[in-house]
């Protein structure tokens, strides 16, 4: 208001009255609107540039639309990932309902995103045709199963009957083993009268290939021949081998496992915890053996007493022996998911390796068994954050 009254060479208070006499109107008074629109744009640009305005807003826009980009390719991956999932889990001869299943979850992802913001709640809340899918793939599971059961008779019977044809004399029999976490695995065993130990045989890949159309005796022939190349590994020499410390201390490695859903091995294993973690590292012993890479056992606190060492002996003997043995390995999301169907992701090493903001990784080993035990390696914390730059966090798998 000083302005305009300067403009028109009057006092403030004769511009009041004027705008009094005028009742505030603005008809006819366009030139007076268009140069107060004028005083506020200058005084508006005088505090905020518009150039500064527009970069500020530019530089937040490309941040927003690459973390969008970034999360639908991790959506995209997730997605095809699951598909690829289900497809091994799911019996060959459902292929039709798997792709029902398939067309129906597409169709209500199209429809969810095609509803408006009011629309949501009711969408979600029908939820008749989430419970179809859900009963479809039960079914599948479920045939799933019992075609598994008939897959370990067979493989048992086939092995059997050829060692028998063989004159081979052993015990053959399907055994439920209890891993890692309580992970349970059907296992084929072969045990010679008179050995102290017998080798096992996990069946669950080999099912998967018969699956995707591998003929069962095709498979019964595979076992039964890497049973014969490994048998020259001689099994009755383990039991001396394990317990003299100085033959055996090569062969032992680290693994770090979950204190809670291992509780109950733990009372009879000797372990390490890892400081501020739920996880502790225990003892295994790996020996190789010719076909399939390596046979391992836990080390017990029987074995440990037999040795008479202490952790702090063992321990650094065996971290060194398992970062020799599995380097430490880096890979993009991305990529893992892109390539964990084939023998192509295993990763780049940890060392100078640079990541990318909002990005996710996976830290492994060169092996990709047993992973998480590279978080035990020296310095490698110090790695990751050379190679990020800034503060990062770890999500335990």
């Amino acid at each position: 208001m000083p302005k305009k009254a300067d403009r028109e060479h009057i006092s403030r208070n004769e511009q009041i009255r004027r705008f009094i006499k005028k009742g505030l109107t603005v008809d006819g008074y366009a030139e007076d609107i268009d140069f107060i629109a004028s005083i506020i744009r200058q005084e508006f640009t005088a505090v905020y540039h518009i150039g500064d305005i527009k970069a500020v807003v530019e530089q937040q826009t490309n941040r927003l639309a690459k973390m969008l980009m970034k999360s639908g390719k991790m959506d995209a991956a997730a997605f095809f990932l699951l598909i690829k999932v289900l497809m091994n889990v799911t019996h060959d001869g459902t292929q039709d309902e798997f792709g029902q299943m398939l067309n129906e979850a597409v169709t209500l992802g199209v429809d969810y995103m095609q509803r408006k913001d009011f629309q949501i709640n009711g969408f979600l809340q029908d939820t008749d045709n989430l419970r179809s899918l859900a009963d479809k793939l039960q079914e599948a599971l479920m045939a799933n199963d019992i075609e598994y059961s008939k897959f370990l008779m067979q493989i048992q019977k086939m092995v059997r009957e050829s060692l028998s044809e063989q004159n081979i004399n052993a015990d053959v029999y399907i055994q439920k083993v209890t891993k890692n976490n309580n992970t349970e695995f059907m296992a084929l065993v072969i045990h010679t009268p008179g050995e102290a130990v017998s080798p096992q045989v996990y069946l669950d890949s080999f099912f998967a290939q018969c699956q995707k159309g591998k003929a069962i005796e095709e498979i019964a022939a595979e076992l039964i021949s890497s049973y014969a190349q490994n048998k020259d590994f001689e099994l009755s020499d383990v039991k001396g081998l394990v317990t003299d410390f100085e033959k055996v201390q090569e062969f032992l490695r680290l693994q770090l496992i979950n204190k809670e859903f291992n509780s109950e091995k733990l009372q009879h294993t000797p372990h390490r915890d890892f400081e501020n973690t739920d996880l502790t590292a225990v003892l295994r012993i790996h020996l190789p053996t010719q076909e399939h890479g390596e046979a391992t056992i836990l080390v017990s606190d029987a074995l440990y007493s037999h040795w008479n060492k202490s952790m702090e002996e063992l321990y650094p003997l065996a971290l060194h022996n398992t970062m020799e043995a599995n380097p430490a390995k880096i890979i993009r999301m991305l990529e893992l998911v892109k390539n964990m169907f084939s023998d192509n992701c295993i990763g780049e090493d940890i060392k100078n390796f640079q990541m990318e903001p909002y990005e996710q990784y996976v830290l492994s080993n060169s092996t990709s068994v047993g992973g998480a035990t590279v978080l035990l390696y020296p310095e490698v914390m110090e790695h990751l954050a050379q190679g990020a730059g800034a503060d990062f966090f770890i999500l335990w798998d």
